[in-house]
């Protein structure tokens, strides 16, 4: 083992894996059109399509023989390194005519393709290992004897388990990139949630009724910065962060989380000092 701390490359030898033989890849998430995509929600969501994004690349990134060690940056831990998968380079072509991307859709006739299968030998690690990758994260891609990243947690879960209504909280841009389990969670409940500018301080008193419930909300002000409130579209694009201020189950009818959310508004003055305008 390297010293006292745990690191990948122990657990790569352990497994009879020479770290010489391997590359690190950290896919962190990606912007189009201003807005984020999760990368870690692509893995999550969507089996073999991560695998897929990344057997397409611009240029020679892997050799055949090569193992390619996957992480993707997760949002809960904060910006965390999570492994999700160990495969083998078989071999190396070019994506034919008509290719996409597997996750964004754009063409990527041309571009070199790379035979991956699994490799299983750290299986038990997917989902649950995480390293820390260092400063240089711009540098997605690195060859593991050189990098001798040292782990910081092995989870017995794949998740972080969901903090409560009461404790839960996020910036609003990352709500898409929630944990799969927190999202069906906030998809279940209707309830009644406060908006806080994180450089004014306002404060913003909203309810969410309809389909996917608080989430498909908030998601809604992650993709268009005001969720079609007149006031908020005003002011455009904030840093809101959201919290729960009342939960309530789905058989609730709707007058009465629309009765409590004007409670909650009287409570916080949103109308007088915030940003309710009704």
């Amino acid at each position: 083992m390297s010293g006292l701390a745990l690191t990948f490359n122990d657990l790569l030898r352990l497994a009879g894996i020479d770290p010489a033989s391997v590359v690190l890849v950290r896919h962190q998430d990606a912007a189009r059109q201003t807005r984020k995509l999760s990368l870690y929600r692509v893995w999550k969501d969507a089996d073999g399509v991560l695998e897929a994004y990344q057997a397409i690349q611009h240029r020679r990134v892997f050799k055949p023989g090569q193992l390619v060690a996957s992480f993707v940056v997760t949002p809960y831990p904060e910006n965390a390194t999570l492994f999700v998968g160990l495969n083998s380079v078989d071999a190396v072509g070019t994506a034919p005519e008509g290719s996409v991307d597997p996750v964004f859709g754009n063409d990527v006739s041309g571009m070199f393709q790379y035979a991956l299968s699994p490799d299983e030998r750290l299986l038990t690690y997917v989902g649950k290992l995480r390293i820390a990758w260092g400063a240089g994260t711009r540098s997605w891609r690195q060859l593991a004897a050189n990098q001798d990243k040292r782990v910081i947690e092995i989870r017995s879960e794949t998740e972080p388990a969901f903090p409560g209504f009461a404790s839960f909280g996020c910036a609003i841009e990352d709500v898409e990139r929630l944990p799969a389990s927190w999202v069906d969670t906030l998809r279940n409940v209707k309830g009644v949630y406060l908006l806080v500018d994180q450089e004014s301080g306002q404060q913003y008193v909203g309810s969410a009724l309809g389909r996917d419930s608080l989430w498909g909300r908030w998601c809604d002000y992650a993709r268009n910065g005001h969720g079609g409130d007149r006031e908020l579209r005003r002011l455009g694009r904030r840093p809101y962060r959201v919290t729960i201020l009342q939960a309530v189950p789905m058989i609730s009818p709707d007058d009465d989380v629309l009765a409590t959310e004007s409670l909650w508004k009287e409570k916080l003055m949103t109308r007088r000092f915030g940003l309710n305008a009704n």
